[in-house]
């Protein structure tokens, strides 16, 4: 079974339905190949027509939506835009920023130069021991 006709065939059934015309006999007597698969989709499709019937949105939600998507803030009761930050309040916010990751740095150094000390100490005592040590062993 070719999908791409049945697709075709569905389509413009669906057209019709969209324009008031049944078209399915005529659509079936043009593509006699395709009625097997294409009958309970056209006679679903037919059925959907009859129930289904268009919805209107409200006012208000059309209202609200338009001014969403165009970036204006809606009429809501009671609240206000948010208002934009002034210029210095960003500067102060990046220079507070830049001192906070630079306290970290340093910090980060500091620990691990005491820590680099600490081991550098810790292989003079050992390096120290270790001639005696040996030297015990020996007698």
């Amino acid at each position: 079974m070719r999908t791409q006709g049945l697709d075709e065939l569905l389509s413009a059934h669906a057209d019709g339905l969209n324009t008031g015309q049944d078209l399915r006999q005529e659509l079936l007597a043009r593509h006699p190949e395709q009625a097997p698969a294409a009958q309970p989709l056209l006679g679903l499709a037919q059925r959907l027509q009859t129930v289904l019937r268009p919805v209107e949105p409200r006012a208000d939600f059309v209202a609200a939506l338009k001014a969403q998507l165009t970036d204006r803030p809606a009429a809501a009761p009671g609240r206000q835009p948010a208002a934009r930050q002034p210029r210095w309040v960003w500067v102060l916010a990046g220079v507070g920023g830049l001192l906070s990751v630079a306290s970290a740095v340093i910090i980060v150094v500091r620990l691990a130069a005491g820590s680099a000390k600490r081991v550098g100490d810790l292989v003079e005592r050992r390096a120290a021991r270790l001639p005696a040590t040996r030297m015990r062993a020996a007698h």
